[in-house]
């Protein structure tokens, strides 16, 4: 009957065994599991900080553009709306004949290709900057279920440390 004992013993220790065999793979698998959703987590924060950082020089760009754009569009109005300085400009062109006159359409040419040029990038920096918040959000949103999936990970380990 002692022997009979022994091996029924025996078995139980080795299913014993097992099981804090399974108990430690399950506990590496989840540590392993957790510096995955670690790493992923500091790589997505990671990736937030820089959209962020990228966004702050857009607008920063941005602001420049609207300064030089405002700058070019009172200076157009104000050529335009000088109603006095356009006759006495007008007697002095037609003293200087026509090469005042070219010289006067190629500046107003000019100055609105680049109002034009600063309305284009201007709109382009309001895209890029409505993409990059996007981007944020959506980083944020990934980093937000990654600290999720990152407690549940801790809760289960410390729910199989403490068993």
């Amino acid at each position: 009957m002692d022997g009979g004992k022994l091996v029924k013993l025996k078995a139980k220790l080795n299913e014993i065994s097992s099981a804090i065999d399974d108990a430690d793979a399950r506990k590496a698998d989840a540590k392993a599991g957790m510096i995955e959703a670690s790493s992923r987590l500091e790589k997505a924060e990671s990736e937030g900080n820089g959209i962020k950082r990228r966004i702050a020089l857009l607008v920063k760009e941005l602001e420049g553009v609207n300064g030089r754009n405002e700058a070019l569009s009172a200076k157009i109005e104000e050529q335009m709306n000088s109603s006095t300085g356009i006759e006495g400009a007008r007697r002095e062109l037609e003293e200087l004949e026509v090469e005042g006159d070219e010289r006067a359409e190629q500046r107003a040419v000019v100055m609105k290709r680049e109002l034009e040029k600063t309305k284009i990038t201007r709109e382009t920096l309001e895209k890029r900057a409505l993409v990059l918040e996007r981007n944020i959000a959506d980083g944020q949103s990934e980093a937000d279920s990654w600290k999720a999936k990152l407690i549940e990970l801790q809760r289960e380990l410390e729910d199989m440390e403490c068993k």
